[in-house]
C-alpha cells in the first residue's frame, strides 16, 4: 500500500472516509507478492518499484487517482539503483539499465535497456549500485566498488568507465559543481 498523510498535517496517518482530508492510502499489485524498493517521480505520475520485477504508475490525484502496471520485466537492484531525469527513469539491475519514459501515445509509458552494450560492464557492479544523475555534467553515474564508476553521458548517448583512487560512498551536483564523496573526504571534481 502506498499511504498520503492528511492534507496539511503530515503527522497525520489516521484514515477516516467522511473525510477527504484524512489519511489515504492505495493499493499497487494486488496479491503479487512483491515489495516496494522505492517511488520515484516520472512527469506527473509516481513511479512505484517493486521487488519482482513489477513497476506501477500512480497517477492523478484522490479521489480519481489511478494505478497502472508500467512493467513485470525490470529489475531494480536496490533502494538506490535508480534516478529520475527529465521525462525518464534509469532503473538498474544485473545486467541492464532500464529507461521507463512518457510517451505521447495516450500517456502510455515505453522501457528501453540504455546498457544493452555495456552489460558485462553493468554485472561487475555490486547488486544494489547506487545510479546518480549529475545535471552539471548530464550523466549517469552507476558506482561501483574500488573506485570505478560507469558513466553514462545523456548528451552523447555513451559509456565511459571513471577509476578514482579510493572507494565513492556518493556523488552529487551542487549548481554546477560536482561533489564526489569518498571514504575520508569530500572532493570536487
Amino acid at each position: 500500500n502506498v499511504r498520503y498523510s492528511g492534507v496539511g498535517d503530515a503527522a497525520n496517518w489516521t484514515e477516516d472516509t467522511n473525510d477527504a482530508s484524512s489519511s489515504k492510502w492505495i493499493e499497487a499489485g494486488y496479491k503479487d507478492g512483491g515489495k516496494f524498493v522505492g517511488m520515484c517521480n516520472l512527469s506527473s505520475d509516481v513511479l512505484l518499484i517493486k521487488d519482482n520485477r513489477r513497476v506501477y504508475r500512480l497517477s492523478g490525484e484522490f479521489p480519481d487517482w489511478q494505478i497502472a502496471e508500467v512493467s513485470r520485466n525490470i529489475e531494480c537492484g536496490g533502494r538506490r539503483s535508480f534516478c529520475s531525469i527529465a521525462d525518464n527513469v534509469l532503473i538498474f539491475g544485473g545486467t541492464a539499465l532500464q529507461a521507463v519514459q512518457t510517451t505521447q501515445d495516450y500517456g502510455d509509458m515505453k522501457t528501453q535497456n540504455m546498457a544493452t552494450l555495456v552489460a558485462r560492464e553493468l554485472a561487475k557492479l555490486p547488486k544494489d549500485a547506487l545510479v546518480r544523475y549529475l545535471p552539471a555534467l548530464m550523466q549517469v553515474w552507476p558506482i561501483g566498488t574500488g573506485g570505478k564508476a560507469l558513466v553514462f553521458d545523456t548528451t552523447l548517448n555513451a559509456w565511459f568507465k571513471r577509476q578514482f583512487n579510493t572507494d565513492i560512498l556518493d556523488v552529487l551536483s551542487i549548481g554546477e559543481n560536482v561533489l564526489v564523496v569518498r571514504k575520508g573526504g569530500i572532493a570536487k571534481l
